[in-house]
């Protein structure tokens, strides 16, 4: 029996940044109107309006530390703005700079062209989630919602107001045009839409957060004539998280991101800082499995180590059983084996391979199969932990590099040093002694002889 994502407890535990920010963990799909509770409001249609302001219950909406927003504006080009309304579409480039100097807190989940102007061609609508709502679906969602940046944040967050809007099947401009459209514009993009949809949580008092929701294959268009769509926050001031694709076409590929590990993208922005949330990886992973069976895992984490423990009273496997507990960074690598720990057979380790700690992003497989019992009502626990760091990683998402690399070629470097200088005193002695023991023997005077003949 082979299973995938084994526990959905498991993997709303983990999350790949992912790049891509975007965890791994529990994700948010695009959320349901209509539920009984609040009201659906639907947005006029219209091209380059926004509707507002909408009030915020229970205090505003602290952000950047020291503001406090009490009003919100919703702009059919997929953005929201706090304080005032901002309509503008995006100018060429990859930054917000259409909107800095206006003062406006700009909330882009698509900062676009749209244009819903044709019925049937696109909408924008929104429902409000305060906690003084009576009915029970509301303090859910609250509750849901916060739970999920709890989690992300490694905090406890509890939301006391949120809003949530959707755009849906939006087209871009001029499809919404009832006159003739210039030809050179392809009929094919006028016909495509986008949607997605952004959710503000706040607890009233000090923390604020934004989440953008995608789900793959509802974003279809980015924009004409090197003007793309832009996706963060800005103050209008000059303080503004970017997503790295904005800007560019290939931002249209944003909701596809974590496929085909997930069909779900989620961007965490935090309106205290500015700037995207990471989720918190948990150091300690563990879920029970009927044997045999595989999990399959997805780890930010460039390492970890697999462990297999079963209670001794049900499985007790022997050395000379064949038990597989393996690892994979990727598919195309070969597995790591596992080897049976004679002293204790109910428990089992693995680490990944030096190859396979280089690897920033990891899909790790866990497969535990014995060769020659009956396990089909044997449970057993794999927990997963982060290897020994003895990678070392850098923000930019590059490779990492184990310390032994580093170490070695310097200890050779300075050993080759210390030789080369042994050896240079050496013969410089060599030189010295050698030179103070030839001596020189010159003639004191002149000697005289004479013959004296003796009688």
């Amino acid at each position: 029996m082979r299973v995938n994502r084994l526990s959905v407890g498991l993997l709303c535990m983990i999350c790949y940044r992912s790049i891509c920010g975007y965890g791994l963990g529990a994700k948010l799909s695009f959320q349901e109107f209509g539920v009984s509770g609040p009201a659906e409001i639907l947005l006029p249609l219209g091209n380059d309006f926004s509707d507002g302001p909408i009030s915020v219950s229970g205090g505003g909406i602290p952000y950047l530390e020291m503001e406090m927003a009490t009003d919100l504006y919703i702009s059919d080009n997929g953005l929201i703005s706090l304080n005032a309304e901002f309509v503008d579409p995006p100018q060429q480039g990859s930054d917000f700079s259409a909107a800095d100097g206006e003062g406006v807190v700009i909330i882009a989940p698509y900062w676009s062209d749209n244009d819903i102007r044709l019925s049937g061609h696109g909408f924008v609508r929104y429902e409000e989630y305060p906690s003084t709502h009576p009915h029970p679906s509301v303090g859910a969602k609250l509750k849901e919602v916060s739970e999920f940046v709890s989690n992300e944040t490694g905090t406890v967050f509890s939301g006391v107001w949120m809003l949530l809007v959707e755009w849906n099947n939006c087209p871009p401009f001029p499809a919404g045009f009832s006159g003739p459209i210039d030809p050179s514009i392809d009929a094919n993009f006028l016909s495509s839409n986008n949607s997605y949809q952004a959710i503000v949580i706040t607890d009233s008092v000090s923390q604020s957060y934004v989440i953008f929701i995608y789900e793959c294959d509802q974003i279809k268009w980015s924009g004409r004539d090197s003007n793309h769509s832009r996706v963060g926050i800005s103050d209008g001031m000059g303080t503004s998280y970017i997503y790295p694709m904005s800007g560019n076409a290939s931002i249209v590929d944003i909701d596809c991101l974590n496929s085909p590990r997930s069909m779900i993208v989620n961007i965490l922005l935090d309106l205290n800082t500015f700037t995207l949330v990471e989720p918190v990886i948990p150091s300690v992973i563990s879920s029970r499995m009927t044997l045999p069976s595989s999990l399959d895992i997805d780890l930010v984490s460039p390492s970890v180590i697999a462990m297999l423990s079963t209670p001794t009273q049900t499985l007790n496997p022997s050395v000379s059983d064949s038990v597989n507990l393996s690892i994979m960074s990727n598919p195309s690598q070969t597995p790591t084996p596992s080897v049976l720990d004679s002293v204790n057979p109910s428990m089992i380790a693995i680490m990944p391979t030096p190859s396979q700690m280089l690897v920033p992003v990891s899909t790790v497989t866990v497969d535990v199969t014995l060769g020659n019992q009956e396990t089909s009502n044997n449970v057993a626990t794999v927990t997963v932990t982060p290897a020994p760091t003895n990678v070392q990683n850098d923000t930019a998402g590059s490779m990492n590099t184990p310390v032994y690399v580093i170490i070695i070629p310097v200890a050779v470097a300075v050993m080759m040093i210390i030789i080369g200088t042994l050896i240079f005193i050496f013969v410089c002695m060599y030189m010295h002694f050698k030179k103070a023991n030839v001596t020189k023997v010159r003639p004191a005077g002149n000697l005289e002889v004479k013959l004296v003949q003796l009688n």
